[in-house]
């Protein structure tokens, strides 16, 4: 079934590269599988399960992602954004505000939208100058520092990229596989097992 191989491919994957690191990109793979094998009624049910545990679309993971990169550019852009990362008025203990994904995304630099807001009389006065990124409510919210990159030389990164051991394997990874594992075993044929995984899925929305 397919949504049983892309479970056991995404879950190889991050067993294999199991850096948070590399969190952003899996992500990224498992929104461009289900673009391109799903109806949109099927995309719709399986990128809002998706979307409801997008931690790596945070600006903050999608940073670090990029400090990993093996292009030179992306590293790059990542320096600068985390250079321009106004520390003033950040809270010591931050609010998690959930990113809106983009769903079309086919690189981790644009996982969510991020942007440094103008500085203009029509500007919010709080955010001008400053990078933010669209929240899942459609507002915008402060991108800040990767605590992880906290007094780190962020210039290395230009030239040798980040590499972290914190894992990225989580217990939503365990739930995904058990979720479609279980259709499989208990329906027999594509279609049956496709549509017990999208009633599950869907029902825990409910």
């Amino acid at each position: 079934a397919v949504v049983s191989t892309q479970s056991t491919g995404t879950y190889c994957e991050i067993k294999y590269k199991n850096s948070v690191v590399d969190g952003p990109q899996h992500l990224v793979n498992e929104i461009r599988y289900i673009r391109e094998n799903f109806d949109a009624e099927q995309q719709n049910i399986l990128l809002e399960s998706v979307e409801r545990n997008a931690f790596f679309a945070h600006p903050e993971a999608v940073l670090v992602g990029m400090l990993g990169h093996e292009d030179i550019r992306v590293r790059e852009k990542a320096v600068q954004i985390c250079q321009e990362c106004n520390t003033t008025g950040v809270p010591a203990t931050r609010v998690y505000e959930r990113p809106k994904v983009n769903r079309m995304a086919s690189d981790i630099s644009h996982l969510c939208t991020m942007r440094k807001q103008k500085v203009s009389q029509y500007s919010n006065v709080r955010y001008a100058g400053r990078w933010v990124f669209r929240t899942n409510k459609d507002e915008w919210a402060l991108v800040t520092l990767p605590p992880v990159l906290a007094g780190a030389d962020l210039q290395k990164y230009k030239q040798h990229p980040l590499k972290l051991h914190y894992p990225c394997h989580t217990q939503s990874v365990e739930q995904r596989v058990a979720l479609t594992s279980t259709a499989v075993v208990d329906k027999t044929g594509y279609q049956r097992q496709l549509g017990s995984a999208l009633a599950k899925a869907k029902n825990r929305q409910q």
